[in-house]
C-alpha cells in the first residue's frame, strides 16, 4: 500500500515532465545544430525551464545527450518491434516484409534520426557513451533479425546488411531530403532479400568475405 500523499505525487509528476522537456529539447537541438550546440543553458532555454534545471536532473552534458538519444531510440526500437509483430502474425513473403519496412521508414521521425547519427559520431570520441550506442544498435539488430527470421531468412548476418542499407539511405535523406526516394531503398531491399532468400534455398549462408568466391572467365559457365 502506497503511503505517498497527493501532493508528493504531483511533485514527482511535474519533475518527470520537466525532465522529459529537457530530453525533448536536447534532441531538437542536436538535430538542428549538432552536439556542439548542446549546453546546459541552451537546453534549459529550449525547454522553457530555469538554467539550473539540466544540472539538477543530469550530472553532465554527456549523460543528458546519452539519455535523450537512448529514449528517442527506445521509441524507434518499440516501433520496430511493432513491425516485427506484424510480420510474425502472418505468413510473410519477402515483398510483404519490404512493404512493412518501407512503411516504417516513411514514418521515421527525422529529428530522432539526425540526433541518432549525431550521437554515433560523438560517441566515437567519447568512450563513456559508446556503450549506450552499442546497446541501441544491438537492440535494433535483434528486432530486425527476428523480423527477417519470420520472413524466412535465418542468416544472422542478414539484419546487419539490411540495417546498413537503411542507415545509408537515412543519411542520404538527411543530407538531401529532396533527392532520396523511398522507392530506391525498396529496390535495394528487394534485391537484398531475393539474394538472401536464394542463399537460404541453396544452403549457402556461411560465405566468408575474406575468401572471395571464384569467378569463372568462361562465358558458358554459370555465374561468369
Amino acid at each position: 500500500m502506497s503511503t505517498s500523499q497527493p501532493g508528493e505525487r504531483g511533485v514527482r509528476g511535474r519533475s518527470r515532465q520537466r525532465r522529459q522537456k529537457l530530453l525533448d529539447a536536447t534532441i531538437e537541438i542536436m538535430a538542428a545544430q549538432g552536439t556542439a550546440a548542446v549546453t546546459h543553458r541552451a537546453v534549459a532555454a529550449a525547454a522553457g525551464l530555469p538554467p539550473s534545471s539540466t544540472s539538477y536532473f543530469f550530472e553532465s552534458i554527456d549523460e543528458l545527450m546519452g539519455e535523450a538519444v537512448t529514449e528517442a531510440m527506445d521509441r524507434e526500437v518499440a516501433r520496430l518491434g511493432e513491425l516485427e509483430g506484424a510480420v510474425a502474425d502472418e505468413a510473410t513473403s519477402a515483398g510483404r516484409l519490404i512493404a512493412n519496412f518501407a512503411d516504417f521508414i516513411r514514418h521515421e521521425h527525422d529529428p530522432h534520426t539526425v540526433a541518432q547519427f549525431e550521437i554515433y559520431l560523438y560517441a566515437s570520441r567519447k568512450p563513456d557513451l559508446r556503450g549506450r550506442v552499442v546497446a541501441i544498435i544491438e537492440a535494433t539488430r535483434k528486432v530486425a533479425r527476428r523480423a527477417l527470421r519470420a520472413g524466412g531468412v535465418a542468416n544472422p548476418l542478414a539484419a546487419d546488411a539490411m540495417l546498413a542499407m537503411i542507415d545509408g539511405f537515412s543519411l542520404h535523406r538527411i543530407a538531401n531530403p529532396d533527392g532520396a526516394e523511398v522507392e530506391s531503398l525498396l529496390l535495394g531491399l528487394r534485391a537484398l532479400l531475393i539474394g538472401l532468400s536464394a542463399l537460404e534455398v541453396v544452403g549457402d549462408t556461411t560465405w566468408d568475405a575474406r575468401q572471395p568466391p571464384e569467378i569463372s572467365t568462361d562465358p558458358d559457365t554459370p555465374g561468369s
